[in-house]
Parts: structure tokens; sequence; C-alpha cells
């Protein structure tokens, strides 16, 4: 309606239903609101800044506080079956054309220690769903019991950031691999066989915080946001 300082009484000698507010500085904005729900219409606040976002907004209720949640734009069924077929195809072409690295890489490893060519470890994904990603291994064996290969300052230090230069618990061939980025290609099988597992590639489970843990899982109805090489 464009003015404030007589909407009460429009609202009281006229059939409001509803009223949309675009206000900006407004002291008693939540004063009007209170004042509008107590004639039972319904009010429509916009959202400034918002206007042009493509995602979705809706107001969820979290630990007592009202909050906007912001969601990915929904996706069309189509959308979602092309795109995994994408994902596919591209996952399968790129399986095939480094197949020779896959193959030298996979002799290098073993013939280094005799351990796995493969490692696996549990990351959080979709949801708080749990799954493996595939990589190859990087470290020597048994890396995972720090205090046997990690001296008391470097255990301290990996404790606290997750990570060390120098790691002693590198291979040789784990350190060319790493540096060229050719212990991830195992990850395209991740793509195939498990195509909703959107990650924080950087922790596991056991590296997340109670309040990461214990995050509830999106109401129904909310959208997915589907992890793979082709995105939009």
């Amino acid at each position: 309606m464009g003015w404030t300082d007589t909407l009460r009484d429009y609202v009281d000698t006229h059939n409001v239903d509803c009223v949309y507010m675009y206000l900006k500085g407004v002291r008693q904005l939540h004063e009007i609101t209170d004042f509008l729900v107590s004639r039972n219409v319904l009010v429509y606040r916009a959202l400034r800044n918002l206007e042009k976002s493509s995602f979705r907004y809706s107001v969820v209720e979290m630990n007592g506080y009202k909050t906007l949640c912001v969601r990915e734009r929904e996706l069309s069924v189509g959308f979602a079956v092309t795109k995994r077929l994408a994902d596919i195809v591209a996952a399968s072409l790129a399986l095939i054309v480094s197949l020779p690295i896959t193959i030298a890489t996979a002799i290098a490893i073993k013939l280094e220690d005799g351990g796995p060519v493969i490692y696996k470890s549990e990351r959080i994904g979709q949801y708080g769903k749990k799954f493996y990603i595939y990589k190859f291994r990087s470290m020597k064996q048994n890396a995972d019991k720090l205090e046997d290969m990690l001296t008391p300052e470097e255990l301290a230090r990996y404790y606290k950031e997750f990570k060390l230069d120098n790691d002693p618990r590198i291979t040789k061939v784990g350190d060319f691999i790493r540096r060229h980025s050719i212990d991830e290609l195992p990850q395209f099988f991740n793509i195939l066989i498990d195509w909703t597992a959107s990650t924080d590639r950087k922790r596991s489970g056991s590296q997340l915080s109670g309040k990461e843990r214990s995050a509830p899982e999106p109401e129904a109805g909310t959208d997915r946001i589907l992890a793979g090489i082709c995105q939009k």
C-alpha cells in the first residue's frame, strides 16, 4: 500500500485479507506484524537482496529459532536422469582412457611393499549417509596405527591439523601418485556405484564434531543435490 502511518485504520475499515511488506528501516516492523496477525491478516514479508536468487527458501525451526533454509532449486526427474547418464558415460570414458596408468600404478604399488593396491576410507555423504571412497594406496601398510608410525610431536600436530608435511607414512610411489593426483583415479568407480554421495572429502566420520554428527536430516520433501562429474 506504500504507507504505514494509516495502516491500522485502513485494516480496521476495509476487508483486508493479506498484506505484502517490502520495508526497510521501519522500527515498528514487529509491532505492525503483530497487529496484522491479530486481525487474521496474512503477512508476506519480502526478503531483501534475494529477489534475483535462483535458490529456494523456506522457514525452518532449528533449536527453538526460526531460520531461513536455503536450498538448491528443484531438479526435475528428467534432469536427474540425464545427469546420471552423463555421469556414467563420463566416468566410464575416464576409466577406459586412464586404464594404462591404472594398471601401471597398481603394479608399482604392489611391487614396492606387496600390500593392497586400493585404500578405502569411510566418508559422510548426503543426509549423513556413510559410504566408502576408493583411492590408490599411497601410504605404508598399517598407516592408521599412528602411535607406531609417528613421533609424539608429529602425532600432536596430526591430531591438530589432520595432516602432516613430509608425512613419513607416505611411500615413494605414494608421493609420486599424490603429486600427480593419480591416487584419485579409482574415485571414478564411486561415481558409477553411488550417484548420491555428496561428501566432505577432507574428513571422515571419526573426524567430525559432535554437532556435525548429530545434525538433523532434511525434512521430507526437500531436494537432493546430486553429486558427480556433470554439474549445472
